[in-house]
This record gives structure tokens, sequence and C-alpha cells, in this order.
């Protein structure tokens, strides 16, 4: 069992029918646990069951939309295209039946292999987690600097305005000792 973001229960284990369903549902389930929804939160976001969400995430085969509404629900703006892309692409070679081979064919990879290639989809993700977080940050340094942007402008034109007001002051004293005395009483 993996452990589960948001303060939830840990995932069980995930039963898919290939390798392509059960990358599918660890790429949905990192997305949960990255946005720290839990599933409750899903189903009242994406109208569907907690039960439906969890029978998905735990290997069955979603369709499309639960795939999109998922992703729109947990992803960033700014990668929800390639994620879903991503999932829509591992959600059609899960619906490809693979061939039939034998349970141990002659050029078959060794026993490590497996903990080798697992271990790179654990690195993939997690650089995919990296990634999500840097663009995030871009995001919110973004919006600073562009609300910085705008308090910069607000002075520029207080400072603006007042220099404006303190020539008319300086104009208008000037004006009035120009004048008589008894004239500017």
């Amino acid at each position: 069992m993996t452990p589960k973001g948001g303060g939830g229960r840990s995932w069980g284990p995930i039963r898919a029918e290939n390798q392509h369903a059960e990358n599918l549902a660890k790429l949905l389930r990192a997305q949960v646990d990255a946005s720290g929804k839990t599933l409750r939160d899903l189903e009242s976001e994406i109208k569907v069951s907690k039960a439906q969400v969890g029978v998905y995430l735990a290997g069955k085969i979603p369709d499309d939309p639960f795939i999109i509404a998922v992703i729109e629900a947990t992803v960033p703006p700014a990668l929800r295209e390639r994620r879903t892309n991503e999932a829509l692409y591992l959600r059609k070679q899960a619906l490809v039946p693979s061939p039939r081979t034998p349970s141990v064919p002659p050029s078959a990879p060794g026993p490590g292999y497996a903990v080798e290639q697992a271990a790179a989809q654990a690195r993939q993700l997690e650089t995919y987690d990296r990634l999500t977080r840097a663009l995030e940050q871009q995001a919110e340094v973004e919006r600073a600097k562009n609300n910085s942007d705008k308090l910069v402008m607000i002075l520029l034109n207080m400072i603006h305005q007042l220099d404006r007001r303190v020539s008319d002051l300086v104009r208008e004293r000037d004006e009035l000792r120009d004048r008589p005395r008894s004239e500017a009483l």
C-alpha cells in the first residue's frame, strides 16, 4: 500500500488487468495525492460517487470523461493538457489486449528488471511532481510580479498627482506674493 495524501487512508493494492491500466491508476493516484484532495472532495467536484472513484483508482479502466474530470480537479492549469494526454494514452494502451506470451520467455530480463522499472517509474513520478511544484512556484512569482507592477504604476501616478499639486500650490503662492498686501488679504 502506498501512502495517500490529504490525511486519508492509505491506498489499497492496484488490481489492474494489465500494466498500462496499473500505470494509469498510479498516475491518477499520484495526481490525487499531489493535490491533497480526498475521495470525498473528488466525489463532489467530478460528480462521481466516492466508491466509483475508488474502483477506478484501484485499477479498473475508467472512461475518458472520468480521466479528464480527475485531471481538471487535481492538476494545475499549466500541466492539465500534458497530464490529460498522458492519461488518455495510458487508457488507450490499457484497452488494447496484449498478446499472450509464455510466462517466462527465453529472452526475458532477470527479476531485477522489474525492480529497476518500478524505480524508474517512481523517479519519473517524482520528477513530474517536482516539475508541477516548479510550475506552480513560477505562476506564483508571475502573479507577485504582476501585482508589484500594478503597485508601482499606482505609486507613480500618485507621485505625479502630488507633484502637479505641489506645482499648483507653488504657483498660487507666487501669485499671492506678487499681489499687493492689501489685495492678498
